[in-house]
């Protein structure tokens, strides 16, 4: 009973020496104002708040830059409104060098119009004449062999191209019957049953004039007026883009296009001064009894 005693006086004099030692030398609060804790005092404490108040929030007011003029302050910072705008500031993409653009003229195809004769030589080379430009009972053209007698032909390619394939050839002034059939062309053969020449075939074609708008290249026959079915009144086919020209050495060929769309070696041959072209030259030969004479054609140019 003693010893608790003594214990309970003991610890209630030192609780009443704690509290006289507090109350002499109170720790500092802080205090509104520039106030540190303890004698520390970090930049955040410079200026404490009052104990058991927050400070105020500053309001800040917003003006147009319309109101800011008028007030004589600085104009709002511009806002970007970019979809999708990172956060940071990247650095401009280096600008792409400009392309090209094509200008109407250089888009536009340049094309030459080439005009001449065409010259007829045999096996031996040697001039046989040139493609005539009078045609007796207004259906065939024949082999001329004055050259003031030749018909003038046109033809347009690219500048440039040496070599001009299949296109049609017009017929110019001195062919008798420009007017109705201005195009130079190979009519399918009085005694064809069809379209097709080659090999082991009799089948011949022959020069004529052709009316607008000719037929495309490489494309079997059609039926189009000429001045062999204007003689005959007989419905024939025919092509015109059969011709080819080396634009240098005026080398020039046919190429005719069968119904299957095949293309047989094309010859030329003369049969009394008409012009006809086979697929088969033997067999021509036998057709017409040996008397037809193998030509080859070379445009030259005037």
């Amino acid at each position: 009973m003693g010893s608790n005693f003594h214990a309970v006086f003991y610890v209630l004099a030192i609780a009443l020496v704690l509290f006289e030692t507090c109350t002499a030398n109170p720790l500092p609060l802080p205090q509104p104002g520039s106030q540190c804790i303890v004698g520390y005092c970090p930049k955040y404490f410079a200026n404490f708040p009052p104990r058991g108040r927050r400070a105020p929030s500053p309001t800040i007011e917003f003006k147009t830059n319309a109101q800011r003029l008028a007030g004589g302050i600085p104009l709002n910072p511009p806002i970007f409104r970019m979809k999708n705008a990172p956060l940071w500031n990247r650095s401009p993409a280096p600008a792409s060098p400009p392309q090209p653009r094509a200008s109407p003229d250089s888009a536009r195809i340049s094309t030459i119009e080439r005009c001449g004769v065409v010259a007829l030589r045999d096996d031996n080379d040697k001039l046989v004449g040139y493609v005539g430009s009078n045609a007796p009972d207004s259906a065939y053209i024949r082999v001329q062999e004055d050259l003031s007698d030749a018909v003038t032909v046109c033809f347009t390619t690219r500048v440039g191209r040496v070599r001009a394939r299949n296109v049609p050839f017009f017929l110019a002034s001195e062919w008798e019957l420009r007017r109705a059939f201005p195009l130079l062309g190979l009519v399918q053969g009085v005694h064809n049953n069809d379209t097709n020449i080659g090999p082991q075939s009799t089948h011949y074609l022959i020069f004529g004039g052709v009316e607008l708008p000719g037929t495309p290249p490489l494309t079997p026959a059609v039926t189009l007026n000429n001045s062999l079915s204007n003689f005959t009144s007989v419905e024939r086919g025919v092509e015109t883009s059969v011709w080819s020209v080396n634009t240098e050495t005026g080398n020039m060929i046919a190429q005719w296009t069968n119904e299957d769309g095949s293309q047989p070696d094309t010859y030329i041959y003369s049969f009394r001064g008409i012009l006809y072209a086979t697929g088969d030259p033997e067999a021509l030969l036998s057709f017409f009894q040996g008397e037809a004479t193998h030509l080859t054609m070379k445009f030259i140019e005037t």
